[in-house]
């Protein structure tokens, strides 16, 4: 089964692992290793945003993504095979999961449960390539139907860990609640925001706008076309730093 071999091949890459850190373009993940009731390893995390310094739980983590062999406890029963496809050159396995009362009413950027995931398996390393999320309303700040779409891209091995160096997250079919005049409105603020940033020193400028203008750009597409898009960078992965047990409570 495929989910069987997910978890399998998830477990391998584990041994070893006690804690790790992944460090982003906007964000700062921590992991630490749990060894379950059932003797089998999980991941608790927590994320800095790189933006504001909040904790939070990653999105992954959400839908158990890190911890595959709890995916498939959970999941395997309700995950039907679907066919193949080819998805970035290479044949996935579908998966299709339509029961998700076991999967705890899983929410990725959406206000109420779904209706279907669809879950893309790449078995040359058996990792997760793609995740499709069908029949969501979008939570606050828009309305209408969305469909979250998350890619898994660029994986490399650092020491047994394969970890996706980027995941690009589109949500389709945002109507945002705002008008072409409040787009008009935040993009003169970015314009006077850049004139004052002048007299800063260039390295404080340069971060400044980093932060600033791909939020407005997101902002003016999903405005256009109703299509939110962002992509996470992961720039260095850390394993066995020693995290204190405190960070994760």
């Amino acid at each position: 089964m495929v989910l069987d071999r997910l978890a399998e091949a998830w477990l391998e890459s584990v041994q070893g692992v006690d804690d790790y850190t992944v460090v982003g373009s906007e964000f700062t993940t921590h992991y630490k290793k749990v060894i379950g009731e059932s003797g089998k390893p999980h991941f608790k995390s927590v994320t800095e945003s790189g933006m504001s310094g909040m904790r939070m739980g990653t999105m992954s983590a959400g839908m158990g993504m890190s911890d595959w062999n709890e995916l498939r406890d959970r999941a395997g029963a309700v995950a039907r095979h679907v066919g193949m496809q080819t998805l970035r050159g290479e044949n996935h396995h579908v998966l299709l999961i339509t029961d998700l009362n076991r999967l705890d009413a899983v929410n990725i950027g959406t206000g109420t449960r779904p209706d279907s995931i669809m879950m893309y398996v790449n078995p040359s390393n058996w990792t997760l390539s793609r995740v499709t999320i069908h029949g969501g309303d979008v939570a606050s700040g828009a309305s209408g139907t969305v469909t979250p779409t998350i890619d898994f891209e660029d994986y490399r091995k650092v020491e047994s860990l394969r970890i996706p160096f980027s995941t690009k997250v589109t949500m389709v079919g945002m109507t945002l609640d705002i008008s072409p005049e409040q787009v008009a409105q935040a993009q003169a603020a970015l314009v006077q925001l850049e004139a004052r940033m002048k007299d800063m020193p260039e390295g404080q400028r340069d971060m400044m706008m980093a932060q600033i203008k791909p939020q407005m750009e997101r902002l003016q597409k999903m405005a256009d076309s109703g299509t939110l898009e962002q992509v996470f960078t992961v720039e260095s992965v850390t394993v066995n730093p020693g995290l204190p047990d405190s960070m994760f409570q």
